[in-house]
Formats: structure tokens, sequence, C-alpha cells
């Protein structure tokens, strides 16, 4: 928005004296060459000669903030506004300099622009006046530049936002004065040249569903604005040649890129992640939308919704029901979902929350048809966020109807481990108890993630970690047909659980799944084997005072081909590496 405004704003000084244009410090941002890939070259913009000729810096502008309104309630959002009027006009004081209003105008711009403390208006009052206060400047400055005026709207569905987020008081008094505002401000003022509304979120579209004219353009939509609300895969690029970090394109692209244009293959970065990563160079989780929903987590212990969340962190794609027509009965309906502590979810509220979801960028589309939207996780960032908002004690607790008891029971035996058998065959007891009645199929990674945070909830171990990496051989790049230079390339692979105990004892435990369809070779060692061949123990080599080391093979069978019955077979190995020392127990 801002540079909207610094193109077609007209410049002047403190008198309203207007400065020429190719004397100002807008004309010399938008003339000048940029580096762009190894050459200079000048903005799109300029390069449009005849239209940059017409338009640059040819308007008054009106730049509003609805980012300053705030939405708790009526009284706070009411006088919130006329601060935020305030600053629109303060923006033109040279109206007052240059003597173009009269005495009457003059006493009316004064009364918007400077508050008078001594003058106290009741709230309906204030709710008439903020109505109509815009309507003067935008005369003012029409007959100040003989010119209509283009008005930019940032944020406007910001105090919407913020009522939903705070149980929808007075929302819909809220909604019924944006409606109003923009009605008598936008519709019926023959000042206006043209006007650019920003939000987030579709509810902002019922304070403008009867502006006139009035065209609405959602993200997930292709059309020719989708570019600039993102950052493209060249500009990013550019940015990281600049800086000397070409190197670390790859793993840029996969934190904080992925969000689709549909059905045109272009993919675009999240402008605020990679402003912070290139400020502070480190990959991590920039996100901070999570904080201003209340009860995320809660809803996310919906059956429907955690479903679809299970698909989405399986890197699967999901449909959901789309709709740009958005009314107030809905917009009601998603501040009553994220303000209660419910478990139950009707199909509209679901469709409703998931669409919520994709506006804000916690989901990107990949595909549109008709009403139906398919939509997928878009990076890491937004993974790791999620995984941290929603995979709560209670989420994994109601997902395989786990007890506090049996919980406990788990971390006791991870405790327990040692030399005895005894040790062994508790836990694998109570891994039986805990998934077996469930087909745990496509879902290995979530029963990792289940027996991680139960770890580290009752914050009983040193170290907990899942999916740690390790090398588990070295090839040559030509061996990989990547180049004739021979030079050593690792190759990595993860291992499902890395525990470190208070008492310094290392624990690498590998987790196996297999249905009554798998395949897949099965012995009596098949997770120790792993461990043990793809270099999975090394992973204790690199931690300093370990004292004991223990490699634990868990492996489900959903339904024994003999006995019919499920299994868990566990093996293990205390601090040795031979397969033939291996302590092993089989559960029914």
């Amino acid at each position: 928005m801002d540079m909207v405004k610094s193109f077609y704003g007209i410049t002047v000084d403190r008198t309203g004296k207007k400065i020429l244009k190719t004397e100002t410090e807008n004309y010399r941002v938008f003339t000048n060459k940029y580096e762009k890939i190894n050459n200079y070259e000048y903005l799109n913009i300029y390069k449009d000669k005849p239209f940059f000729k017409e338009h640059f810096g040819e308007y008054p502008v009106m730049y509003l903030d609805f980012k300053l309104l705030r939405g708790e309630d009526w009284e706070n959002f009411i006088i919130s506004f006329r601060y935020m009027v305030k600053d629109t006009y303060s923006y033109h004081r040279y109206l007052t300099e240059a003597g173009c209003l009269n005495e009457k105008e003059a006493n009316i711009f004064n009364r918007y622009c400077f508050l008078d403390r001594n003058v106290s208006l009741n709230l309906v009052d204030l709710e008439r006046d903020m109505l109509i206060s815009l309507n003067f400047l935008s005369n003012y400055l029409h007959l100040y530049f003989n010119r209509n005026v283009i008005v930019l709207i940032d944020d406007y569905d910001a105090p919407i936002q913020r009522s939903i987020f705070n149980a929808g008081k007075d929302l819909q008094k809220i909604i019924s004065f944006i409606k109003e505002f923009f009605s008598k401000f936008l519709n019926s003022n023959q000042h206006i040249e043209r006007a650019l509304l920003n939000a987030c979120v579709r509810q902002a579209v019922v304070s403008t569903i009867e502006v006139n004219n009035t065209n609405h353009f959602f993200f997930n939509e292709q059309h020719p604005f989708n570019k600039y609300y993102g950052l493209t895969e060249n500009e990013v690029k550019g940015l990281t040649e600049k800086l000397n970090i070409s190197n670390s394109l790859a793993r840029i692209r996969k934190w904080y890129e992925g969000y689709n244009i549909p059905n045109t293959g272009v993919k675009l970065y999240n402008v605020h992640s990679i402003v912070h990563y290139l400020c502070f160079r480190v990959f991590k989780n920039y996100w901070v939308m999570s904080s201003y929903i209340p009860n995320l987590k809660y809803i996310f212990l919906n059956n429907n919704i955690r479903v679809k969340t299970g698909n989405l962190f399986k890197y699967k794609a999901i449909q959901i029901k789309t709709t740009d027509k958005i009314n107030f009965t809905e917009a009601i309906m998603l501040s009553k979902l994220v303000n209660n502590r419910k478990y139950g979810m009707s199909a509209p509220e679901e469709s409703v929350f998931l669409n919520f979801l994709l506006d804000l960028g916690y989901l990107t589309a990949t595909m549109i048809k008709d009403n139906k939207v398919t939509v997928k996780l878009p990076n890491k960032e937004i993974r790791d966020e999620l995984r941290k908002e929603v995979f709560s004690m209670e989420y994994y607790m109601r997902k395989f109807h786990l007890t506090d008891d049996v919980v406990r029971e788990y971390v006791s035996s991870i405790l327990a481990l040692g030399e005895s058998g005894t040790s062994y065959e508790k836990l694998g007891k109570c891994v039986l108890k805990s998934f077996i009645r469930f087909d745990l199929t496509d879902q290995e990674a979530e029963v990792q993630e289940a027996m991680l945070f139960f770890l580290r909830y009752y914050l009983e171990f040193r170290i907990v970690r899942s999916q740690t990496r390790v090398i588990v051989k070295d090839v040559t790049r030509s061996s990989l047909k990547t180049s004739n230079t021979k030079k050593n390339v690792a190759v990595y692979d993860y291992i499902d659980l890395l525990i470190v105990r208070k008492d310094y004892t290392g624990i690498v435990l590998h987790f196996n799944y297999f249905n009554k369809d798998s395949k897949s070779n099965f012995s009596l060692y098949t997770g120790l084997e792993q461990i043990i061949n793809k270099g999975y123990f090394k992973a204790l080599d690199y931690l300093r005072n370990i004292h004991n080391k223990i490699y634990v093979g868990l492996a489900v069978k959903q339904k024994d081909s003999e006995t019919g019955k499920p299994q868990c077979i566990i093996s293990v190995l205390y601090n040795s590496l031979n397969l033939k020392d291996n302590k092993t127990c089989i559960i029914v």
C-alpha cells in the first residue's frame, strides 16, 4: 500500500505548494535502475512510459490504516476510529496552511484534526459524526487539487478479526458501522477516483458487500494481483545472490515457499518470514498468527478436523468447500467456534474454519474446481507451527483413546529400561495396549510424535528428539552421477526416537508397523537390524557423557499369521552392537 501511495500521491511542502515531480524522492525511487540477476533494470511500471507519465504523482491520496482500530467491544472500536480519522486529517494539515478553506471548512477540518479534550461526545453522537467524517476531507482535497481522490484502506478486516477473536462482543454493531461508513464514503462520494482495499480473511467481505462497482479478489483464485502478495522465485533468488547465500535457496524454498496461485504453477514465498530469515540467517518458525487465535488446539480436537489434519501431515491434500459469499451468520459462527472449547463441529462450521485457515496462510490451494478447493500444507514453517499448536497431550490421548495411567505407564517403562528383560516386556505390553486397537497404516509418523510428546510432557529426560538426522553412508559424487569429481557426499536418514535419560543412559528406538496386508519382510529383529545396518546407533556416539547405550526395535503386527492375534515384538541390545546379544520379547 505504501508503494501505491508513493506512486499516485501528489507531493507538497508544509504550506501545500506542489513540489516538482522530478525533484521528489518518490520520482527517484520509481525511475532508478535496480539490480536484477546480474543486470540493472528499470521497474516495470516505469517501462510503461505513457502510464507513468499520466498517473505518477497526479492524485491526492487518502490512506486509512484499519490496523489501528480495536475490536474487543463497541466503545473501544468507535474511539479508535476517531483517532484513525485524526491521523488521516493530520497528514493533510497543509490544507489549513494553504489558506484554501473558508472559516466554516477550517473549523470542521480542525475539529477532526485536533481532538478537543474539552468536548465530550456520547457514543451515539460520535458514531453519527464518524460515519461522515472523511467525506469532508475528500471534498477539500478535490477542491484544492482539482482532481478526484484515490483512497487506500489497509487491513480493513483488522477490527472484524479482533472482534471475532474476542468472543464477538459487539461484532454485529462493528460490522454494521463499517458497512454504513463504506456506503456513505465510497458509494455516494463523487470526489473519489478509485479505491483499493486490502484484507486478510474473507469475513471482511461482509462489510463491503454493498459497496457499488466493487470487485473482490481472493488470494487462492487466479487474478493479476496474486504475485504482489508474496515474493516470487526470481525475487528471492535475486536476494540470495545479492547477499551471497545462494547455497541456502533450496532450504529457504522448503521452509517458506509453497503458496500456490492455483492452475498456474506459480508459487510464492511468505514475505514476513523471508524478511526475518534474511535478517537473522536462522532457519526457524517466524509465524506469529497462532498467538491471536484463541482455543486453536481445542478446535483441532474435533474428530473430522483431526482426521483432515492427519492427512495433511502425511503430505496428502484434502478438499474443502469454499465460497466468496460470506454472510454475517458465518462471521458469528467463526467467532463462536474460536472462542468456545467444544469438540463437536457441524459441516458448515468445519467449512468456515478451514476457509479461515486458508485465508490466513496455514493452507495453500493447489486446484480449484467448481466450489471445491484442494489444499495442503505449504511448507515446513507451517508444519512446525501446527505441530506446536495442535499436537497436545489431549490431542493424542483423544486420538488413540488413552488414559493418564496408560501414558504414565509408557513413560515409566522407558525410565526403567535396563539389562533386565522384564523392563523390555513392560514397554512392549504398554505399546500393544496403547496402539494395537487401531489400524496404524500410514500413521507411523503420528505414533512416533505421540511417543515423543508423552516423554517430553513429563520432563523426566535430558534429551527427547524425533527425526534426528544421521549419516548412514558416504558415497562419491561420481557414483551419484552428479559430477566427475570424486568427493565424498553424506547420505542421511532419520531416527524415530532419540532419548537421553537423566542417568545419562542413551536410547535409540525404531518403530515398525505391519498391518495384515503388509508385504514387508518381517523378522524378530527388524527394528534392531535397521538401527545397526543403517547406522542409527551413531547418533549416541555424537553425544557426551553417555554411560549406557540401549538400542530398541519395536515391531507391532496388526494380526499374526499363525495366532490371528495382534503382536508386539520388542528386541533390545544393551551396550552392544552385536545382534547375537539381543534380548527379544513377544507380547500377544
